[in-house]
């Protein structure tokens, strides 16, 4: 039995193995640097939208809540556009908080302006009740001694009636006698 010749021998067979090798050494190359730059390109626009939230982040923790999340954070359907989506939550319910609670201070004002304006009453009552008070006392007093006069007076005329008894009494009985 025999061997046959195929016609490829061995030197043919290494080169073209390592043409091979050194296409898809370059072929792997070209990939890597086409994957790195495409990841770089990647990295870089997801991390200039971390940038542009953290920087609406700093804008709202200063108290700033006008400014708007970019629609196309909010439409993002991975991570970015879940926390844009979370901030924009929390900015509308900071602002309805914010705004009921200026709500709640403007009525307190009015409330502390309704007491202030009725102390001020209450002081200006308080004030009449104490002038009407003292002045009922020194009618009081007034009162008191005009009574005091008029009981002395009213002791005077006693005796002086009882002197114009006893005077009038033995005078009325001589007259009846006669």
């Amino acid at each position: 039995m025999g061997a046959m010749d195929v016609g490829i021998y061995n030197y043919t067979v290494d080169t073209i193995v390592s043409k091979i090798r050194k296409v898809a050494a370059a072929v792997t190359i070209i990939m890597l640097i086409i994957s790195g730059t495409l990841m770089i390109l990647y990295c870089n626009y997801e991390f200039n939208a971390m940038k542009e939230i953290v920087k609406i982040c700093n804008g709202m923790g200063k108290g700033d809540f006008t400014v708007n999340i970019p629609q196309r954070f909010l439409k993002r359907g991975d991570e970015v556009g879940n926390m844009a989506n979370a901030m924009q939550h929390m900015k509308e319910n900071l602002s309805r908080l914010i705004a009921a609670t200026d709500s709640h201070a403007a009525q307190l004002m009015l409330i502390s302006e309704d007491l202030d304006g009725s102390t001020k009453n209450t002081q200006e009552k308080a004030a009449d009740i104490v002038d009407l008070s003292e002045k009922a006392v020194a009618d009081t007093e007034e009162q008191s001694e005009l009574t005091r006069t008029n009981s002395d007076m009213t002791q005077k005329i006693s005796g002086g009636m009882e002197d114009i008894a006893q005077t009038a009494f033995p005078i009325m009985q001589r007259y009846k006698r006669k």
